[in-house]
């Protein structure tokens, strides 16, 4: 296999417009450099026969998930970021299917909180409201601006056993940090392999038979220029994806 194709989710429904994908530079740049045939996907049922012809898929950031799939009011609708119900529906979906399929998947940000709700999961809806003001740091900001650069205080401890860690080379490492929303309760479906000092998950791997499947709550897509840690984890990404049986 050459350039294995890696499916990349995102908001934008057929036959709307702009159709440049341009929410998903980034990702489409970090599968690219890493040796990957980006495929942009289309958020609706469409695309489930897309899933089929993929190596692999990425569940891309975004949206907020809607409360109402972990059986939650909006407690916090001043805080919240859109929700997009027909995203929901075709990334758990998508999601499902790479269990069943075994697709490596790597789930980013809004990804990885996705991936925790299918599997039973429930979130913090807004961190500063829910667990105090100190947890606004993990939307961090530079000269009053939302920044994707790597923030040294932002440290994630990694579980030295896990996947990550093995990919990383390392027991904690500096990442960006953009979220207001994090993993509350975590289904037995998925470990957690790294945290925050102030207890805030940051990545999951799962529990379940599968050749790859890793969530991060940060985004590595933007540092692949400058982070050979961000590097690292696409290399093995599409490394899983060049393995995949046909």
């Amino acid at each position: 296999m050459s350039r294995p194709r890696i499916g990349i989710t995102s908001s934008i429904v057929r036959g709307t417009e702009p159709h440049d994908f341009r929410e998903l530079t980034a990702y489409i740049a970090a599968i690219d450099a890493a040796g990957g045939q980006p495929i942009a996907l289309f958020n609706d049922a469409a695309e489930r026969e897309t899933l089929g012809t993929l190596d692999g898929l990425l569940v891309s950031g975004g949206v907020d998930v809607d409360p109402g799939r972990y059986g939650e009011a909006d407690r916090y609708p001043g805080e919240a970021y859109e929700h997009r119900s027909d995203r929901d529906t075709f990334e758990f979906a998508a999601i499902a299917h790479a269990r069943v399929r075994a697709l490596p998947t790597l789930c980013i940000c809004r990804g990885m909180q996705a991936a925790n709700v299918v599997f039973g999961g429930t979130l913090y809806q807004d961190l500063p409201s829910e667990r105090g003001a100190a947890y606004a740091s993990h939307e961090h900001t530079e000269d009053g601006r939302s920044s994707y650069a790597i923030f040294p205080e932002h440290l994630v401890t990694i579980e030295p056993t896990s996947r990550l860690a093995e990919i990383v080379g390392a027991k904690a490492l500096a990442t960006n940090s953009r979220h207001h929303q994090a993993l509350c309760e975590v289904p037995a479906a998925f470990r957690v392999v790294g945290v925050c000092p102030d207890g805030t998950i940051e990545a999951i791997e799962a529990t379940f038979a599968h050749p790859f499947f890793l969530g991060v709550q940060w985004h590595p897509e933007r540092t692949v220029d400058v982070d050979p840690v961000s590097r690292a984890l696409f290399a093995a990404f599409l490394a899983a994806a060049r393995t995949l049986p046909v």
